[in-house]
């Protein structure tokens, strides 16, 4: 499957959205189903980090639910997060991300974004470690930075 394809083939998956009366947009690499309640936004990054998801939001606005996240908090298993656009598994990566929005999103799906503190929190370990992780390496790369210039000066007084 050819990245150009990843909208054509999120709206196949996803067509059950459809029917039930969200009305969609595609991009590339992002498509969106829209009711008058609920956001849902079903995304690809695009490669090399190509990470697959699904976020619902109220669609007057506010905070941004992950389907991963509602997943953890649920003990639900996670689908595939990660396929590359030409990924031969991608339909069924997707279709994983489907099922899950069917069984575990419901109220959701319905505008009821209340009782779902347990998520936020695990958005907010998720933002937590990402950001740490972040950090790290940002200090890993600095340390490297002043060993490089270390290194340098040292060679450079070499005979």
């Amino acid at each position: 499957m050819s990245d150009d394809r990843f909208a054509a083939a999120t709206s196949e998956t996803f067509a059950f959205l459809d029917e039930r009366g969200f009305e969609r947009r595609e991009s590339r690499w992002r498509v969106d189903y829209r009711n008058a309640t609920t956001l849902v936004s079903v995304a690809l990054s695009p490669p090399p980090e190509a990470e697959l998801g699904v976020r619902l939001a109220p669609a007057e606005g506010g905070e941004a639910i992950e389907l991963g996240a509602l997943l953890e908090a649920r003990g639900a298993p996670l689908p595939p997060e990660n396929a590359m656009p030409a990924d031969p598994h991608l339909p069924e990566a997707l279709e994983a991300w489907a099922a899950a929005l069917r069984e575990h999103a419901e109220p959701l799906l319905r505008g009821d974004f209340e009782g779902v503190d347990d998520v936020r929190a695990v958005q907010r370990r998720r933002r937590e470690e990402f950001e740490g992780s972040l950090a790290e390496m940002r200090e890993r790369a600095a340390e490297r930075h002043a060993n490089a210039g270390w290194l340098r000066r040292l060679w450079s007084r070499l005979p």
